[in-house]
C-alpha cells in the first residue's frame, strides 16, 4: 500500500489531518455531514463548501449519458469521502477513536479501506480496524 497522493486525491481539498481524531471525538453521536466536514476542514469555509457541494451532487450511472468519464466524487475523492464516513462513524466514541490512532490515524485507515477493493474486502478491513461493531456496513458502502 502506498501513502503517495494520486492525482485524483490531489483534486480534493487537503484534509487537516493534525488533530483530526480529536475533532471527531468532540463531535456528537450521529453528526450531520456539515459537522463532519467542518471537523475535516476547521477554519477553512471555502474547503467545507467545496466538499459539501460535491457531496450533494448525484453520481452518474456508470456508462450512462451523464457519465462523461470525468470528475466523480466516488472516483476522484474516495479517500476524502471515506475519511468523512469514518469520522461520522467514530464521532464521540473514545474507544473507536483510540483504535484509529493506533492504526496511524483516520487518513491511513481511510486509504486502507478504499484500497481494499470490493465491499467484502472493505468490510474485512473495517472489522480488522474496529472489531465487529454495528454500523460498519454503512462505512464500507460509503468508502466504495
Amino acid at each position: 500500500m502506498t501513502q503517495e497522493l494520486t492525482a485524483a486525491d490531489a483534486a480534493a481539498p487537503e484534509v487537516q489531518d493534525e488533530g483530526l481524531e480529536d475533532r471527531f471525538l468532540a463531535l456528537p453521536a450521529n453528526p450531520s455531514m456539515e459537522q463532519v466536514v467542518a471537523a475535516m476542514y476547521p477554519d477553512d469555509p471555502a474547503a467545507q463548501q467545496q466538499v459539501l457541494a460535491r457531496l450533494s451532487q448525484p453520481e452518474p450511472e456508470p456508462g450512462g449519458p451523464a457519465d462523461s468519464g470525468g470528475f466523480s466524487w466516488k472516483r476522484a475523492w474516495k479517500v476524502t469521502a471515506c475519511v468523512g464516513a469514518i469520522g461520522a462513524f467514530v464521532a464521540g466514541n473514545a474507544v473507536l477513536v483510540s483504535k484509529l490512532r493506533r492504526l496511524g490515524g483516520v487518513w491511513t485507515g481511510a486509504r486502507t479501506v478504499v484500497q481494499a477493493g470490493g465491499y467484502q474486502d472493505r468490510m474485512k478491513a473495517l472489522v480488522a480496524m474496529f472489531g465487529n461493531v454495528t454500523g460498519l456496513s454503512a462505512v464500507a458502502k460509503s468508502c466504495g
